[in-house]
């Protein structure tokens, strides 16, 4: 694992190269700038990155599903399909891309990945 200056000095240099091509594009724009605008843009680009974030650290989880088992017979179910869902977190929704199960005894479809990433 990188350690956390590491990880600072990355941060520091994709934001400078976000800002850098977003000010070639906006031209003078920048002069105009109020404090509001710079507050604006610090939780725009913030919550993007948290987003972003969201969304490859959850893709870890359901992609490897440790237990295929159904939860109520305990037989190993067949993946039938993905569902589409959105995690609410504190810093907004986060898209997960989650396996679907099915079990042939119960008939009934489940989702392995609920526990490791929430109801």
């Amino acid at each position: 694992m990188a350690s956390k200056k590491s990880i600072d000095e990355r941060i520091k240099e994709t934001v400078a190269a976000v800002l850098a091509a977003e000010a070639e594009a906006d031209g003078d724009a920048w002069e105009h700038e109020t404090i509001d605008d710079i507050e604006d843009a610090m939780v725009r680009i913030g919550d993007l990155v948290a987003r972003e974030v969201g969304v490859q650290k959850f893709a870890r989880h359901t992609e490897q599903v440790k237990d295929d088992r159904c939860p109520r017979c305990g037989r190993a179910g067949d993946r039938v399909a993905d569902r589409d869902r959105e995690i609410i977190t504190r810093r907004g929704t986060v898209p997960v891309d989650e396996a679907k199960y099915h079990c042939r005894k119960c008939r009934r479809d489940f989702f392995p990945s609920d526990g490791a990433v929430g109801n």
